[in-house]
């Protein structure tokens, strides 16, 4: 999954581009009628500028920010992605690195 998206905060001054990209490795277990995530990558990166007046000037900052996570999952760890009996999808299930 892709998702290019701008970004704007009026009341921060701050405006830019947010690129995020998302893989993931599925298993679906037929007994508990699940989706399971077995493994993922997700990249994140922010280019963009935070604007501020100070007196009488004004000072624009550059930002920029990335990051990625992989992570891989054992049997009993594997969040849950798809439930069909309970009729649920999570979009964004918890990870196990939480920096």
């Amino acid at each position: 999954m892709d998702i290019r998206s701008t970004h704007s905060d009026s009341l921060l001054g701050a405006n830019g581009a947010i690129d995020y990209t998302s893989k993931e490795v599925a298993v679906f277990n037929k007994e508990t009628n699940r989706l399971y995530v077995m493994s993922r990558q997700s990249k994140y990166g922010y280019k963009g500028v935070l604007s501020k007046a100070l007196g009488g000037a004004g000072l624009n900052v550059p930002v920029i920010e990335y990051g990625s996570l992989t992570e891989n999952y054992g049997k009993n760890e594997m969040p849950i992605r798809l439930d069909y009996t309970d009729k649920y999808i999570t979009t964004d299930p918890e990870v196990k690195n939480k920096q």
